[in-house]
């Protein structure tokens, strides 16, 4: 399976250039063009190997497993709106797999009630729980399991195969073999997806921070601080120079594997970036789908709206990151 990965900050272009692979080759999205938040997401599967491997304590192993089955279940319960219709992007059969994965990645597990999760249970709950142990005779009745993990070696492999049977459960057409997952990690992370993937690429896709301004402060977006004009300013220079420190430590042999795209260049220069993508990705275009003038009046709103004291105070704070 060959997959590639598109990263941002955040309405960088990400979506654009996830959609124009999947409009105009052979590439296809296996969660209904929703990003893939599975790996990179607090509670997934990179949170896992981390309490596993790094940050090891019984109780880590645990809490993560645990943290990681609550997530999964309300990932499935994700909704989106396809032709009027809310519409759910996980397939059912993912919680079957989660369980099966669960067991391949721990070696055993025992019901406990250590005290991490006696702190945080309330007093009626407690009660409760004392009721059903006497009532049923059972010592060893817990809701809450303890696991110890596999070798790393093991948690990789079982990874590997885990994420390929969700993406194969997602796709209607079994015989497709070239993937796209949008925001499957993130830009000061993204050489991990070596690690799971082992046909992978990664597009960076960076744009004008004023354009991205313009965008998180009309879209309203919830993860960013949106609503303060130099608080963002803040934000944004310190996860660029996050990015750029990052990049200076990727290992060389994975360079080959990793393209950046400017969200400005890919609208003002199309041509010539569809053909930067198709040889890094060695693919040809199929068909012309992708709208591009629906991307370029996108693309430069902010130029038109936003007022010239926002213009020039992201200027002032963020030059050397401008793009136009």
């Amino acid at each position: 399976m060959k997959t590639v990965v598109t990263i941002g900050t955040g309405n960088s272009g990400c979506g654009a250039i996830q959609d124009y692979l999947i409009k105009s080759t052979k590439f296809k999205s296996p969660f209904k063009g929703q990003e893939f938040r599975m790996m990179d997401d607090p509670d997934g599967i990179l949170n896992l190997y981390h309490n596993f491997y790094t940050n090891r304590s019984i109780n880590n192993y645990s809490n993560a497993i645990m943290r990681f089955k609550n997530y999964i279940k309300n990932l499935i319960n994700l909704e989106m709106n396809i032709n009027g219709k809310d519409t759910k992007v996980y397939n059912k059969k993912v919680m079957s797999l989660t369980n099966d994965y669960i067991k391949k990645i721990t070696t055993l597990n025992y019901n406990s009630f250590p005290q991490f999760i006696a702190i945080q249970t309330n007093l009626l709950k407690k009660k409760y729980f004392h009721y059903k142990k006497v009532i049923s005779g059972n010592k060893n009745q817990s809701f809450f399991k303890m696991y110890l993990p596999v070798d790393e070696e093991i948690f990789i492999k079982q990874s590997k195969i885990y994420i390929n049977k969700i993406i194969r459960c997602q796709l209607k057409n079994k015989k497709i073999d070239h993937i796209v997952l949008d925001q499957a990690l993130n830009m000061l992370n993204f050489i991990d997806i070596f690690s799971y993937f082992e046909n992978a690429k990664v597009i960076i896709v960076t744009r004008d921070p004023r354009g991205i301004w313009n965008s998180m402060k009309s879209r309203g977006s919830l993860a960013y601080p949106h609503y303060n004009l130099k608080v963002w300013t803040a934000w944004y220079a310190q996860i660029m120079k996050q990015f750029e420190n990052y990049k200076k430590k990727i290992p060389k042999k994975y360079m080959k594997n990793i393209l950046q795209i400017r969200f400005e260049d890919f609208v003002k220069n199309y041509e010539k970036e569809q053909k930067r993508i198709h040889n890094f990705l060695k693919i040809k275009k199929i068909n012309n789908n992708f709208n591009i003038k629906k991307t370029e009046f996108n693309v430069f709103k902010a130029r038109k709206e936003l007022s010239n004291f926002e213009k020039k105070y992201i200027k002032s704070k963020l030059t050397k990151y401008l793009q136009w």
